[in-house]
Formats: structure tokens, sequence, C-alpha cells
């Protein structure tokens, strides 16, 4: 695999699970076997260091490169004893996600012309401007807000408001679904991605699930 497109999978890794990671591959150099790739740091994580957090263990072959993107080679009998110096030094890091927003909603009062704004921003995001992110705060989730769109095939969880915003996650499943239905209520910490959905000459504003939490469950008592 080429250099470039190991970065790139780095990259995605890093931001997917907010961790410094290592991809690598496998080099036969007349039987000596190695694993050499690229590797990323992740600042939001206070990871600002791993390149030397990586030399530090002593058993690298090289680390080339700048703190936060740099190449890295491993010889295939150190990779256990790497992986134990590396989780040494980071054994201090954050178990949370960390996620930094442009704008924090109060329960359902999300405003439908800020997504759509801020969707059609898409073409600036780039290497040094990360898409832009929103949170939903104690939102109050009902099961007549919670559809599972396409059960068999490509299990998609829409939470729709009152405005008729879409809350959307791919990737779901009947018990995800399942697990949100209430006889009363579940209040929701929501992090997430504006989208614009086009559908029949008409825009509608959507955001895509990064992340959430259920923080509480109510009943109703009649």
């Amino acid at each position: 695999m080429e250099t470039l497109e190991l970065y790139v999978i780095a990259n995605k890794f890093m931001a997917k699970y907010q961790r410094p990671c290592c991809i690598l591959t496998k080099v036969d150099d007349d039987g000596k076997i190695s694993y050499q790739g690229s590797a990323r740091g992740c600042d939001k994580v206070g990871v600002t260091e791993f390149k030397d957090i990586c030399a530090a263990t002593g058993v690298t072959l090289f680390v080339a490169g700048h703190q936060g993107a740099f190449g890295l080679g491993i010889r295939k009998e150190d990779i256990p004893a790497f992986i134990e110096s590396t989780n040494e030094q980071l054994k201090n890091m954050s178990e949370e996600p960390l996620y930094y927003v442009d704008y924090i909603y109060e329960g359902d009062k999300v405003n439908p012309q800020n997504i759509l704004d801020i969707a059609d921003m898409n073409g600036f995001w780039g290497k040094d401007i990360d898409e832009s992110l929103i949170a939903i705060k104690d939102l109050k989730v009902t099961k007549d807000m919670i559809t599972l769109m396409s059960p068999d095939k490509n299990p998609t969880l829409k939470i729709t408001l009152p405005n008729r915003i879409s809350i959307i996650k791919f990737g779901s499943g009947q018990e995800e679904y399942e697990s949100l239905l209430s006889d009363g209520f579940v209040k929701m910490d929501i992090v997430g991605k504006c989208n614009c959905n086009h559908w029949l000459n008409n825009i509608f504003p959507q955001i895509l699930i990064e992340a959430y939490d259920v923080t509480e469950r109510v009943k109703y008592l009649f």
C-alpha cells in the first residue's frame, strides 16, 4: 500500500476513534520481517508528541516526520514491546471522547436555517479546518419521533423533531432502535454534522449523528 494511502487511512482512524494510531503494512526484506507505514497523534485527547512516545519505546526501526504525522517502522518481533511501552506511556490518556462544537442547542430548539447554512459550507472543510459540529443537549425523544428506515437492507435510525429537522444515524439496527423506545421519553445528548437532504426539488435540514448518549429514561404514569 502506498504511503499516501496509509496516511489518509491513519487520519480517518484518528478522527473517528479520537486516538493516536499506527497504520503499518508488512515488509519482507530478505526474510527480515518488519511493519512500516504512517502514524498519527491526536491533539483532541492531548497526545501532541506521539512521535517522541514511539521513539521512547526504544524498539523502532525509524520515526521520521513531525510530532502529529510521521513515518514509522517496527521489526515484527518488537511489536509486543512497542505496544506494551506505548500503552504504559499513554495510560493516563482520557477515556472520554472530546468534541469541539460550534453550536449547542437545548432540547428541540434547533434552528433549521443554521443547519442549512452550516451544511452549505461543505466545500470549506479540509486539512486545517475541521468540519463543523453541533450539539443538542437534553433532547426528549418519544417513540412517535423515532423510525427505523430500511431495516432489512440498510438500517438507518431517524429522529424527527417537531420542526421537521431529521436526526439520522446510519448503520443502526433493530436492537438500537428498540432501546430508544419508551412509554415516556428518553433524554439524549447528541453531537452531529449538518447536512442538506434534497428531495423532490425541496431542501430539508438534517443532522448526521456522530455520537450520542442517553442521559435519562422517564416513563409516564397514568
